[in-house]
């Protein structure tokens, strides 16, 4: 069965040396730019960009620009180097459409700087070249704000779009692209809206990995993490079992009762899952947020190469 419209595919569309350049050239500004979380604020991540000075860059705002153009992206050789300048009247809040679309098109325009599209001046190129220049854009755009990794990994329930800072066509398009828009119907998993652990007992009152209390909302998260669970909390030995009740290696308790309530929490427990207090492993265990963003960079870090 084919999970995508022909009509809006634009993926295939693109050489596979268009491919291969996208991935090598976005691999290398994930990892100059330590992209470790999500969602990306463009105009952020363009303070960042400036501020680092690994490239000649500076923002301008007009409030000459049509309704219908966000912004766009110069190169003055040299000694002036890029300029991005956007829209005046889009920048703001992310909380609505039009802006989240805003957020998209700097993306695009970072993808036109860092693909090195604006070398060449627009007046040398013809008009079926630089439509193939905005597909890889939007390309390279899609790939940062929506990785293939993070989005399998997406409850698509409402707010995915404002989840990821993108409008609803940015969102159709990336899972259209990548073939997979029987995501939308896909049966969402319960997950919590802080900190994304979806291992969730049927007992729990409160999330293990960061202490929310657990109800019909905060379960309604939309980026689901996976936290580690079978590994030491002291020594970080990954053979244990269940069976086992402490590490062979180091002797560290695998389970402990919780001073508070007397519940029985595993090892990869931050919180306790009936009073919501803090167990015994909550200082040998890597703090959630850190935790978070090294999984976050395992999915997309390195793994460009996938759509």
């Amino acid at each position: 069965m084919e999970y995508f419209n022909p009509n809006y595919l634009t993926i295939d569309k693109l050489s596979q040396n268009s491919l291969h350049m996208i991935n090598l050239r976005l691999q290398k500004f994930l990892q100059q730019y330590d992209i470790k979380e999500y969602p990306i604020n463009c105009f952020d991540l363009l303070d960042r960009i400036i501020a680092s000075k690994t490239i000649n860059l500076m923002m301008m705002e007009s409030d000459q620009f049509s309704d219908s153009l966000d912004a766009a992206a110069i190169y003055s050789g040299k000694k002036y180097g890029y300029c991005i300048m956007f829209n005046s009247n889009k920048k703001g809040s992310f909380n609505y459409a039009p802006n989240r679309r805003c957020n998209f098109t700097i993306a695009h325009e970072l993808g036109h700087i860092f693909l090195d599209h604006l070398l060449i001046p627009r007046n040398m190129k013809t008009e079926a070249y630089k439509v193939y220049e905005d597909w890889e854009a939007d390309e390279f755009a899609g790939r940062l704000l929506m990785p293939e990794k993070l989005l399998l990994q997406t409850n698509f329930i409402s707010g995915v779009t404002a989840d990821f800072l993108v409008s609803s066509q940015a969102l159709y398009i990336r899972v259209n692209n990548l073939k997979r828009l029987d995501l939308y119907k896909s049966v969402p998993v319960a997950t919590c809206k802080s900190c994304g652990n979806t291992d969730i007992s049927p007992s729990a009152e409160y999330c293990k990995t960061c202490g929310t209390k657990i109800n019909s909302t905060t379960t309604k998260g939309i980026k689901r993490i996976y936290y580690s669970s079978s590994s030491c909390p002291q020594c970080r030995n990954e053979h244990t079992t269940e069976e086992v009740m402490f590490c062979r290696v180091c002797g560290t308790a695998l389970c402990s009762e919780c001073n508070n309530c007397g519940h029985v929490n595993d090892a990869n427990v931050r919180y306790c899952e009936q009073c919501g207090l803090s167990t015994v492993f909550f200082g040998l265990l890597l703090d959630w947020k850190t935790e978070r963003e090294h999984y976050i960079k395992s999915l997309v870090h390195g793994n460009c190469y996938l759509q």
